[in-house]
């Protein structure tokens, strides 16, 4: 993966990277990032980030940021 490509991420799918979501809307479970057990709601435009899980909707995101830049691996 490179940064710039575009991923779909289907419903019950771990992130596989930081990205910014390009079309759709869903509910993430990001208690792996920040310890929250109550799923955020994102859509077009918002940050997701990476080993977090997205739980109901399937989302197009775009790679932003190279495999050993994320969040997670910080």
């Amino acid at each position: 993966l490179r940064v710039g490509d575009l991923l779909l991420v289907k419903p019950g799918e771990r992130i596989p990277t930081d990205g910014k979501i390009i079309e759709g809307v869903s509910a993430i479970d990001e208690a792996a990032i920040t310890g929250e057990s109550i799923p955020v709601t994102r859509g077009p435009g918002d940050e997701v980030y990476a080993s977090t899980v997205n739980l109901r909707g399937s989302l197009k995101i775009e790679m932003t940021k190279a495999s050993d830049e994320t969040l997670f691996s910080k």
